[in-house]
């Protein structure tokens, strides 16, 4: 059961003696944890868990722990963290657990896999399996940050804002929590959180930056453009801000030009791609001297630099953001 399913359902879920919380998104794990942790001691946390380190103890100790009465009653919880290698070390001991768990507490066995074909696995409550991976999808990341910003920060965020704060931090729910965090005290008394924001606060005016980039390419002037790049690395920018900047815009260039492939007005296609009235004679341009054919290897180039950023190649992230450009500028 997926994270945000089981915080829906939990409170007509009857109470498990075992659950594992499984997947690779902390920012989840401490969401469904805490959830656990209220449900099962009530606020009495000091009294009632016990937490363990799976490589540093033992099954007899944390059975020693569940089956100890609570002196104030109620539930006791074992808590084990990093709990992959404990479970391949106690497997037999904790099947014969799950086969007969105590009465007196409930075991949560944290782990970053939980393979579906084990004995343990087919064992387990089918509501006691919460899994936390963080959505694949752009637009499902989008649409949580919306959801994120406006159900638990109190401040929504505009779409194409949400959509930047994508490019710039990827999928680490955790971050881009804190991120909607700071934006939502930022924004202060405005309705919504918008693009400039995120901007200059989470890419530190990469985007305007950036702009500036392409307006020199589309002006014909990739000397200024390059100029400007090597400015920003002078002044310590990551290239991998850089990079989601540069995406930002540039799928915002890709979705236009097939607008305009389809014999769509250029202003028609601008605004459906997200640039505002004030942008589009400006962007206009840049897609203009980028052309059609180079405008269609775009999104393939961001993939190749951002998968050679990440460790698919040996060379350096800052060669990569050069080669990026040099292609976008050529003949």
């Amino acid at each position: 059961m997926e994270v945000e399913q089981f915080l829906k359902d939990q409170a007509k879920l009857q109470l498990q003696p075992v659950y594992v919380i499984t997947g690779s998104e902390d920012y989840l794990h401490r969401k469904a944890g805490k959830a656990l942790k209220q449900q099962i001691l009530a606020g009495n946390e000091d009294l009632g868990l016990a937490s363990f380190v799976g490589d540093k103890t033992s099954f007899a100790e944390v059975r020693e722990e569940l089956t100890t009465l609570s002196f104030f009653g109620g539930k006791r919880l074992a808590w084990v963290e990093q709990a992959d290698d404990f479970v391949s070390k106690n497997r037999p001991a904790l099947e014969k657990y799950f086969q007969a768990p105590s009465s007196n507490g409930v075991l949560i066995l944290e782990t970053s896999s939980w393979p579906s074909n084990t004995k343990l696995s087919k064992m387990l409550a089918k509501e006691a399996l919460i899994t936390c991976e963080a959505p694949s999808r752009k637009e499902t990341l989008v649409a949580w940050c919306i959801a994120q910003g406006k159900n638990i920060h109190d401040k929504p965020l505009a779409n194409d804002a949400a959509n930047l704060l994508v490019e710039l931090i990827g999928p680490d729910l955790g971050r881009l929590d804190q991120e909607i965090a700071k934006l939502a005290c930022y924004a202060a008394d405005n309705p919504k959180i918008n693009a400039k924001d995120v901007d200059l606060l989470v890419g530190q005016g990469h985007v305007e930056k950036v702009w500036v980039l392409f307006d020199h390419i589309g002006q014909g002037n990739p000397r200024a453009a390059f100029q400007l790049l090597f400015e920003l690395f002078e002044q310590g920018e990551e290239p991998m801000k850089l990079l989601g900047a540069f995406s930002s815009h540039l799928r915002k260039l890709a979705y236009a030009g097939r607008f305009a492939m389809q014999d769509k007005p250029m202003a028609f296609a601008l605004e459906k791609a997200g640039f505002f009235s004030f942008t589009k004679t400006s962007a206009e341009a840049q897609l203009r001297k980028i052309g059609r054919k180079k405008i269609n290897k775009v999104l393939t180039w961001l993939i190749e630099t951002d998968t050679g950023m990440k460790g698919g190649s040996q060379i350096p992230p800052k060669t990569l953001m050069e080669r990026l450009l040099a292609m976008l500028c050529s003949k």
